[in-house]
């Protein structure tokens, strides 16, 4: 591939189909949270609600020391999210679960839409009306705290994009939030989940730093309480996405 961030990036043919669409909606996002990664100097990225991978597999590119998890419990999409990792040379870096990451251990129930994956989501907390379902399924559910229980004191990156069960996400993880230094990008603007994932994480000691569309960043890390430091990591993420647009590349650490 040739297109940007994409870029020496192998994907499979249907994910390739959803690539323009991704484009769209989420490049700056993208690109912000690989800057604010640089920024960090991060070692774990977590990719809660993965679809086919796009976000694991531009962090891996350019964060070569970054091992990563990526979750997306759609049996087909988690297909494609598999395969898309195990051809690329993150084989060995990150590691593709077939689960969705909740409050509690146990099963739920999933709309699958098919072909519009990235609406996939936990029945009971989706943002999204049933029109247009492929089927309702059962999935496994897991917790950040019982999965990353063996990662504490890490600098770690977040992408949180669950269709409505954030809040339920972070609930998972609480354990985990408060052990690590965290920079956390969740979409929250999407609904009326946003005070909720507010509360949560404020609890937890984390502080807004800025909004991208619907997509909100947080961190725990103190060094970017200050105003002026949120307004420098935004522009740096800016910086950065501007690069592609007059054809220069990010740098890779």
């Amino acid at each position: 591939m040739s297109h940007g961030v994409f870029g020496g990036i192998e994907l499979r043919e249907e994910s390739l189909r959803r690539l323009s669409f991704f484009l769209k909606i989420e490049e700056i996002q993208l690109i912000s949270l690989v800057s604010l990664s640089r920024a960090l100097n991060a070692e774990w990225f977590l990719d809660i609600g993965a679809n086919v991978g796009f976000y694991s597999l531009v962090m891996g590119k350019y964060s070569r020391h970054v091992r990563g998890l990526a979750f997306e419990p759609t049996p087909e999409t988690y297909k494609q999210l598999r395969d898309n990792l195990s051809s690329s040379s993150l084989a060995s870096r990150f590691s593709a679960i077939n689960a969705a990451v909740s409050g509690a251990r146990g099963s739920l129930q999933f709309y699958d839409f098919g072909d519009c994956s990235g609406r996939n989501g936990v029945v009971s907390t989706s943002i999204h009306r049933r029109d247009g379902v492929k089927s309702v399924i059962d999935v496994p559910a897991v917790t950040l705290d019982e999965v990353c229980s063996h990662l504490v004191d890490r600098r770690c990156v977040l992408k949180i994009d669950t269709e409505g069960h954030e809040a339920e996400v972070i609930r998972g993880g609480r354990k985990f939030l408060r052990d690590n230094t965290c920079i956390v990008q969740i979409e929250a603007g999407h609904g009326n989940g946003g005070g909720a994932i507010d509360s949560e994480l404020s609890g937890l000691m984390y502080s807004p730093l800025f909004e991208i569309g619907p997509d909100r960043y947080y961190s725990n890390c103190q060094d970017y309480f200050q105003s002026e430091v949120r307004l420098d990591l935004l522009e740096r993420a800016l910086k950065d996405t501007l690069k592609f647009r007059w054809n220069q590349d990010m740098e890779v650490w």
